[in-house]
This record gives C-alpha cells, structure tokens and sequence, in this order.
C-alpha cells in the first residue's frame, strides 16, 4: 500500500494519560450499592384494607414492596418497604331456606 505521506506510528493512537484530578462531566449517573442501602432503613406500611378493591390494593402493596415509589429505586437490589395488611372480612353466603342472604363476621 503506498501512502502519500509517511505511514503513522502504532504510538499515535494510544489514548493519552488524564491527570488525577480530572472527573468525567459528562458522566453523572450514580448507581447504588447494596452498602448503600441498609435494611434497618426500610419504612413500615399498615394498610387498612376494609372495603377496598382487591387488585388496585394489591398492585399498590406490590409496589411498596418493590420500592418503585422510591426515586433511588434500582431492580437489583432490595429497596422495598415492610407492609402489613390488616383485613375485615364477612362472609356472605346464600341460605338454602327462605330468607335471602347471610352474613357472618370473620374477624
């Protein structure tokens, strides 16, 4: 191959040392450790579920427990929070004898 001007030196393409005090302004992304979070810093949830509907409590539970609410929320690490959910139930069944419906509280 016939260059027009001297072939280049293999050291030319050699990425150049940067001094010690130089920071990359261009990169900002910051990613959390497991160190970074610890598990005694977790919030705790006490969720009355009377009279709520079950799928949009359970999607809203799910996602306390994922810690998606949280702006620091990263899938690899446990960053959720403790819920506990405390329930009133009746039990409503249909009478085989005249008289409709009954009710029976489950505590």
């Amino acid at each position: 191959m016939i260059f027009p001007f001297p072939s280049p030196s293999p050291s030319l393409f050699l990425p150049l040392p940067l001094p010690p005090s130089f920071s990359d302004i261009w990169n900002n992304t910051w990613y959390p450790k497991a160190k970074d979070h610890i598990n005694t810093e977790k919030t705790w949830y006490v969720v009355d579920a009377t009279d709520k509907i079950l799928g949009r409590l359970a999607s809203t539970i799910a996602v306390h427990i994922h810690g998606k609410n949280l702006a620091t929320y990263t899938p690899t690490i446990d960053m959720g929070a403790f819920v506990i959910v405390l329930l009133h139930l009746e039990r409503k069944g249909h009478k085989s004898s005249t008289g409709g419906i009954q009710e029976d509280q489950v505590a």
